[in-house]
């Protein structure tokens, strides 16, 4: 009997460790997800100890960075939510049936995530008004260029992943988790490039947000504007988001010929 139970028990350890197969982003939570963990903070506390800012200077400008980050992970969160739903509700079959251009229907997910983003945003301004009013003393004039920049990024990589959507179903989502991680870590949200080792600093470069939240940074603990900085976020996110748009179209041409359409 025991030898029975045993076996019982080995199979059903065995299918839920072959679970991984329906859903690959346990691969991250398994391997990464504690390393993440342990990198990001281990990043932050670098910067604390490195930093001659005063402590309040420090806390401040990592308090407005989240607030910032928050705008494209929502942004890009709730796209792909959006498209993935879609796919499983098999919707998106009846929408491509119409006339309506693969772009109109990317941009219009990507404008009503605009929408939830703003619901959820002014609940965060509420929460900041009442319990760290010290918040708004450090926005100007730069926050409209922080904001849109950060947008326009969301929304080109929105773009990306509804293209891969298209070619590989709601299986993509897991991408998230990955896409989550690497923009924590080296888009400078709460921690300056200059606390990434070398050899991964290249990283934070071609990753428009980390100019923007430098230019946070800066703006905040030393009253500067950095000009530079700003306009390499703003121009290489219209980079990215042309980009996006070419590959959506190229990606729902290509979903056509190999017939990942049909099975949407």
């Amino acid at each position: 009997m025991n030898n029975i139970r045993i076996t019982r028990w080995m199979s059903l350890c065995v299918h839920y460790l072959l679970s991984i197969k329906r859903n690959p982003g346990q691969l991250f939570e398994i391997f990464f997800e504690s390393s993440f963990h342990v990198l990001y903070f281990g990043f932050l506390t670098h910067y604390i100890q490195k930093s001659n800012l005063t402590l309040f200077s420090i806390t401040i400008g990592v308090l407005v960075t989240i607030v910032f980050s928050n705008i494209f992970h929502r942004i890009i969160v709730e796209n792909v939510s959006q498209f993935v739903d879609d796919v499983q509700a098999k919707n998106l079959q009846h929408i491509f049936i119409a006339p309506i251009p693969v772009q109109d229907i990317a941009l219009a997910s990507i404008v009503a995530s605009y929408v939830k983003l703003l619901c959820s945003f002014a609940v965060v301004l509420i929460l900041l008004a009442v319990l760290f009013p010290e918040f708004f003393s450090t926005l100007g004039m730069c926050s409209f260029v922080w904001f849109g920049s950060l947008l326009l990024f969301s929304s080109s990589i929105s773009l990306f992943m509804s293209g891969f959507i298209l070619l590989y179903r709601e299986k993509v989502s897991y991408v998230l988790y990955v896409l989550s991680a690497f923009f924590e870590l080296f888009a400078c949200v709460v921690y300056p490039r200059a606390i990434i080792p070398a050899f991964l600093r290249w990283l934070s470069y071609i990753l428009p947000p980390s100019y923007i939240f430098e230019s946070i940074r800066l703006n905040i603990t030393t009253g500067a504007v950095d000009f530079v900085g700003l306009s390499i976020g703003v121009i290489s996110s219209l980079l990215y988001g042309i980009m996006g748009l070419l590959f959506l179209n190229w990606s729902f041409q290509r979903a056509r010929v190999i017939g990942s359409l049909t099975k949407i």
